[in-house]
């Protein structure tokens, strides 16, 4: 299970994906449970959130799956 601080983390270590724009994902995708589904399943639907790009989209999946293989 991925910790919230592990999620904002993976999340804000993204160029130009700050505070505001982590947590309109957070509040617009339903919660950090959601989001990890989200990052599991589907990245693109990130593209729904105000602001983020895909190569944001691109970078985000980057550190999820680094984060992973850490695991």
């Amino acid at each position: 299970k991925v910790s919230k601080k592990e999620l904002k983390n993976i999340l804000r270590s993204v160029n130009g994906l700050g505070k505001k724009k982590y947590e309109r994902i957070i509040r617009e995708m339903g919660g950090e449970e959601a989001v990890v589904g989200i990052l599991e399943q589907s990245p693109d639907i990130l593209l729904n959130v105000k602001g983020i790009t895909e190569k944001m989209i691109e970078n985000i999946t980057l550190s999820w799956e680094n984060f992973k293989g850490e695991k």
